[in-house]
């Protein structure tokens, strides 16, 4: 399933209005800019995406919201005729113009889902995406094949779409890792099991190791997530000096009440929630919160144990 239209399904009526309003569009300081995106790694996608992000936020403000996300052109098939042009510099010089508008390069089967799903990392899939990349830039020629002033062309546009819709597919199967530091195990694994990932190993450190100077580590108790029903809170003792808000418990409610000295806290709960507060506290994760993997994927933690 794409999220962007394909180009050479379009009218040749819609065609010709998207490449009049790129033309209008584009100007010397907008084809300069391409040479600051890091043309490898993660960054040819992203750099790519911020840079015709631009264009999509001009065409929504200049009648063109028909036309985003912008429409992706497939290099298997011909460059439409309406896309054979390139825009002149602004003081009206002519560049080159295109060479090639059927270059035929098909998309490798590396590429498509679910096979794009085997790269682990996106910095891998922008590497290995690359060399085909540039190779239609060039097997297209002229502006196309002039890193400098590639963006001249509108048609560079539209590619560039295309191998965003990559990117796009390889997200479909990757998640984004959620911080379970100070969380305790077991609502650390319902975290990572609502991301789309698994529990992996679980290494536990006895917790009198970091209770004595100079590995002491205060885990603090997070606040309840924001689905507790209200109006309970939960209610923990801490030092004056590092404690700056407040909670409160309703008193009507079932309660289940624990102190463990590891974590010098008094934890009030109702009984449903209890198995959310039970437990050791996460103090590590393999994979840094934030990052994309793939759906899937086991995470490692490390927790304090409670047993000595």
């Amino acid at each position: 399933m794409s999220h962007r239209a394909e180009l050479n399904t379009m009218s040749a009526s819609d065609r010709q209005a998207l490449v009049d309003l790129m033309l209008a569009y584009l100007n010397d300081d907008i084809v300069d800019d391409h040479m600051m995106i890091i043309h490898s790694g993660l960054e040819i996608f992203t750099g790519h995406r911020a840079y015709f992000g631009a264009m999509e936020a001009w065409l929504n403000a200049n009648g063109g919201s028909a036309y985003v996300p912008l429409p992706m052109w497939n290099s298997a098939d011909p460059i439409p005729p309406e896309f054979n042009v390139v825009k002149p510099e602004d003081d009206g010089t002519a560049r080159p113009s295109l060479v090639n508008l059927n270059p035929g390069i098909p998309k490798p089967p590396q590429y498509e889902p679910p096979a794009v799903c085997d790269f682990e990392d996106p910095a891998d899939l922008g590497d290995a995406i690359n060399g085909w990349h540039g190779s239609v830039h060039c097997a297209i020629g002229g502006t196309m094949c002039n890193i400098m002033i590639a963006s001249a062309a509108p048609i560079f546009w539209c590619w560039h779409a295309f191998v965003d819709h990559i990117y796009w597919d390889w997200q479909q199967c990757s998640v984004t890792c959620p911080n379970t530091v100070g969380d305790t195990l077991g609502w650390a694994t319902q975290k990572l099991r609502v991301a789309g990932l698994k529990l992996g190993g679980v290494a536990r450190i006895p917790h009198f190791i970091l209770e004595r100077p100079p590995f002491r580590l205060p885990i603090p108790l997070p606040d309840p997530p924001p689905f507790l029903p209200k109006p309970f809170r939960m209610r923990h003792d801490e030092p004056a000096a590092t404690h700056d808000h407040e909670h409160v418990a309703d008193e009507e409610r079932p309660e289940f009440s624990r102190t463990p000295a590891e974590f010098g806290h008094s934890v009030r709960a109702p009984a449903a929630f209890a198995r959310l507060l039970r437990g050791p506290r996460v103090i590590a994760q393999s994979v840094s919160s934030g990052r994309q993997i793939r759906r899937g994927r086991t995470v490692d933690l490390t927790v304090l144990s409670e047993e000595d």
